[in-house]
């Protein structure tokens, strides 16, 4: 049977940030969104080719993020809090390539780590006490229940999708390098897969996980012909049963180039493999963009 290609859609993904700060140097914030996105945008039947801004919300409007993030403790250190809480947004993604297109290369190629994971947690982030610019060095610990809210699981119980992220890196005044972990139990997975052996890459009960990313980057002082370079390696393992998702691993190179032909447009073309396991063959994924700054809030 023939399948259709080529048709043309109009979609949108509405975000409202509500945010509020108590001293100036905390947040508060609740986030509204809503959207209709397919979850596969191109039509695949994994999720390869996720965009970075694709959610599947069906047109309701969603409470898609509540936390509290403040100073405590020390200088330099922060700790988070909420209902609904991103793994990513507390802990530091070491990448320079930011095209907000396919969403494996804004996870620094290394899904398994940075793998978005939101629900219920706590974390805390440390960050050297230097001034603004200077360089120094950060650390980052989190905990993710995806399932947390789900009384019948909890937020400490095995089978609530537990996440795990470590995270200890350098960040220069051009340059950074991190290396991060994470640990998963049953109901989470990698971020981005390429049909894990032909499974379905969620953990089932039975199965934990253990991802390792190391990534670097450096960049231009100033722009000009020489472009930002952002490389990374993951690395996942996988025990327990062997009937679901099984030991994968990714790798990225991106080039980026700002105020390309104008004053805030920006170019760059990235290469890399999504989490494959490690005994079948690799799909290279190849991405490249140019973004037209229309205004201050509008780009192309």
């Amino acid at each position: 049977a023939s399948t259709n290609v080529g048709n043309t859609a109009f979609n949108y993904d509405l975000r409202i940030n509500l945010d509020t700060s108590f001293t100036g140097k905390d947040l508060l914030r609740t986030r509204l969104r809503s959207g209709n996105f397919s979850s596969q945008p191109f039509g695949s039947s994994s999720s390869l080719f996720k965009l970075d801004k694709a959610e599947t919300y069906a047109n309701t409007m969603t409470l898609d993020r509540l936390y509290y993030r403040f100073p405590a403790l020390a200088k330099g250190v922060y700790l988070t809090a909420g209902a609904q809480v991103r793994n990513t947004e507390m802990a530091w993604v070491p990448s320079a390539y930011k095209s907000d297109v396919l969403d494996f290369f804004q996870l620094a190629g290394a899904p398994g780590v940075y793998n978005k994971a939101t629900g219920s947690g706590f974390g805390v982030e440390w960050m050297q006490p230097v001034k603004k610019g200077k360089p120094g060095f950060v650390a980052n610990l989190n905990y993710v229940a995806q399932n947390g809210s789900d009384s019948s699981k909890g937020e400490f119980d095995a089978t609530g999708a537990l996440n795990t992220l470590a995270q200890v890196g350098y960040r220069g005044t051009n340059w950074g390098a991190a290396f991060g972990y994470r640990y998963g139990t049953a109901g989470t997975r990698v971020r981005t897969y390429n049909g894990l052996d032909g499974a379905a890459g969620t953990l089932v009960p039975g199965q934990t996980s253990n991802g390792y990313a190391v990534n670097a980057y450096w960049q231009p002082s100033q722009s000009g012909w020489v472009p930002s370079i952002s490389a990374a390696y993951g690395w996942n393992t996988v025990s327990g049963t062997e009937s679901a998702a099984t030991n994968s691993e990714s790798w990225f190179a991106g080039l980026q180039w700002a105020d390309v032909f104008a004053k805030g447009n920006s170019a760059g073309i990235a290469v890399g493999q999504a989490p494959t396991a490690v005994d079948l063959e690799k799909a290279t994924m190849l991405e490249v963009f140019y973004k037209y700054q229309v205004s201050d809030n509008i780009s192309i």
